[in-house]
């Protein structure tokens, strides 16, 4: 009979679907590097991998193949079967390795993380405005009932926001004194290196960007409307689209019925957006919640300001005054009205404001400095002292 092997706290799981193509995978990925420099050893339970399509990382990559159950609404059932399921397989990777910490990413790994307990302590990071996320009512581990009893028995949570943490307080009733407020940090050192890195592409006097996934959370199709808008004053300007998503062939079609091949661009997922955002003059966000964007306090390390809608989660906290880019009344435009004609006076809002900082270069220089100003309390160093305090608490 095997001897049973206790977990050891030097070996840190990472849960996360992906490697790639997210905010949350990116800190997942950071956080990674930050640990191995410290001794940590890292274990990355996946969903998938691909080697030439990550961020940089360090530790062992696991690719577990039960994946959560991603079929017909309200299907509870269904859900948590498969949940438990894989909560079984990872439980089995976690007596392999003997993990000791086990650091989750994201509801459907905190779920995850929670059911396949092994005596690990176990942390749950929480990269959404919970409450605002329409497709959580249709997932069990969006459920009040979940989140409240099994979140109130992690050791820590992690939210990436004071806006998220209040959330967790007030919609679900977790307690507060489980929470630490991290924000999704930059690495000011790294961010330098990146912007030296060239890029093939000619880059436009006039030149905006939309970094994210191209999926309904982030709406897209609102950069396209609004940079319609944009490009009737200013001809020259032009959207670059990094990212990849559900709705990227819809989003291309789009933009091949508006005619607007010229003027909007799509450079799919980009290990590296850093070099285009030393190139750029404004950040595009139209999303429909966002906790903590990690795409807008990268921009604001190469000096890039934002126009943001004021959507629920923490832009407002990075973005405070005004002074390092603008909120603006958030857009209210589904998929489905992607292609009509008129465009409302919030839509008409955004575009105007784009154009004006497009034109005012004193305006927009100020807003550069700012950034630049603003960016120590975002600063890896700030954030690493706090993950380390934390892990030598457990």
């Amino acid at each position: 009979m095997l001897k049973h092997r206790e977990p050891d706290k030097k070996n840190i799981a990472i849960l996360v679907p992906t490697l790639s193509n997210g905010g949350a995978e990116r800190v997942a990925a950071d956080l990674s590097i930050y640990l191995h420099a410290l001794g940590y050893r890292v274990f990355f339970f996946l969903d998938k991998y691909d080697k030439n399509d990550c961020y940089c990382h360090e530790g062992k990559e696991i690719v577990i193949q039960t994946k959560p159950w991603w079929g017909e609404k309200n299907k509870y059932i269904k859900q948590i079967i498969s949940h438990y399921k894989r909560a079984r397989d990872y439980k089995k990777y976690k007596k392999k390795y003997r993990i000791g910490i086990s650091i989750s990413f994201m509801e459907g790994d905190n779920l995850t993380n929670m059911l396949s307990d092994t005596g690990d302590k176990k942390i749950l990071t929480v990269h959404s405005a919970t409450s605002s996320v329409k497709e959580y009512k249709y997932r069990i581990y969006g459920l009040y009932p979940v989140i409240r009893f099994f979140y109130n028995r992690a050791d820590v949570i992690i939210a990436v926001s004071k806006y998220v943490k209040n959330d967790l307080v007030r919609k679900y009733h977790v307690k507060a004194d489980k929470i630490h407020v991290i924000y999704n940090s930059v690495d000011e050192n790294h961010i330098s290196e990146q912007k030296q890195e060239s890029i093939e592409e000619d880059i436009p006097e006039q030149l905006l960007l939309f970094v994210g996934r191209l999926d309904d959370d982030k709406r897209p199709w609102i950069a396209v409307r609004i940079m319609r808008r944009v490009v009737e004053e200013m001809p020259g300007a032009q959207l670059w689209i990094l990212g990849r998503g559900k709705n990227e062939v819809l989003l291309k079609k789009m933009v091949r019925q508006l005619k607007m091949e010229e003027n909007i661009k799509f450079l799919g997922f980009q290990k590296n957006p850093i070099k285009y955002m030393a190139h750029a003059k404004l950040m595009i966000n139209c999303s429909d919640t966002e906790a903590f964007p990690c795409t807008i306090v990268e921009a604001m390390a190469t000096g890039l300001p934002a126009v943001a809608g004021a959507c629920p989660g923490g832009i407002k906290e990075i973005l405070s005054d005004g002074r390092n880019g603008a909120v603006l009344p958030m857009i209210h435009n589904d998929k489905n009205s992607r292609m009509t004609e008129c465009f409302s006076e919030e839509e008409q809002r955004f575009a105007n404001k784009i154009c004006h900082l497009l034109r005012a270069e004193n305006e927009l220089e100020e807003m550069k400095n700012e950034c630049e100003q603003k960016l120590g309390r975002f600063s890896s160093k700030v954030n690493r002292r706090k993950w380390k305090e934390l892990l030598l608490q457990l």
